[in-house]
């Protein structure tokens, strides 16, 4: 969980990850620089945490510090203004498991406006084949809503600094390299921006996915020209899509 100057959600995420993680799993908080108090608090906090300080050094590195620190087979992640939901751990698991050729698994997220009410959903393609067919468009997963496998992320390089879409770039890098699985059920509960904010991080976010896209068709001659052309015009006039997510 890497954390920035979330005192005010952090507890509430915290304890989401804690409620759902068994007992021989451990949650790794990497704060990257807190001003308001979050240190303090994640440290007083109780329970399979490990707060670990990173100096500001920014969302790649803080992902990066937290892979290298986990000891476990699997890895997930929830950012500090989101939360878990009940089921979350268990699912992904026992998919992940069941499936050897899986380097990753994703499930479907609540989406909440500013209100706090929830506004919509995502919901991954359901097959194999429709995914990477998706993924060709853009992203159309949620990263709180992933488990994979560790040695697969690491196999690949891990984050990489692409401004708004670090995830992105490591789907397709992962994809790449084995499968990415899909579950149905509702596992994350994720906060989206205020509406000015939001915008203009699907700008950044769509300038990103962009440069991912046709990396992705170097290395693969995958390529949609449709996709391609969306995400250049979302770089400059944004519309209003939901699988564009940091």
């Amino acid at each position: 969980m890497p954390v920035r100057d979330g005192a005010r959600t952090v507890a509430d995420a915290v304890h989401s990850v804690l409620a759902d993680i068994g007992t021989h799993d451990e949650l790794v908080v990497v704060d990257d620089g807190s001003t308001d108090g979050s240190d303090d608090l994640l440290r007083s906090m109780p329970g399979q945490i490990r707060v670990v300080a990173n100096e500001g050094r920014g969302i790649v590195d803080a992902l990066n510090t937290g892979l290298r620190l986990a000891t476990g087979e699997f890895i997930a992640r929830c950012d500090a203004d989101d939360q878990w939901l009940p089921g979350h751990t268990e699912l992904l698991v026992a998919e992940l498991e069941s499936d050897p050729e899986a380097v990753a698994v994703f499930g479907a997220a609540q989406l909440r406006g500013s209100k706090g009410d929830v506004v919509a959903h995502s919901v991954p393609p359901g097959s194999p084949t429709e995914l990477r067919r998706a993924m060709l468009r853009g992203n159309p997963l949620i990263h709180g809503a992933v488990m994979a496998r560790r040695g697969s992320i690491i196999s690949v390089g891990g984050y990489r600094s692409v401004s708004g879409a670090e995830d992105f770039d490591l789907w397709t890098r992962l994809a790449e390299s084995g499968r990415l699985g899909t579950i149905p059920d509702l596992i994350y509960d994720y906060q989206l921006s205020s509406a000015s904010a939001h915008t203009t991080k699907r700008r950044r976010q769509a300038r990103s996915t962009l440069r991912v896209l046709l990396q992705h068709a170097l290395r693969t001659r995958e390529l949609s020209v449709a996709g391609l052309a969306r995400n250049a015009l979302s770089a400059v006039w944004p519309v209003r899509r939901f699988w564009y997510r940091a």
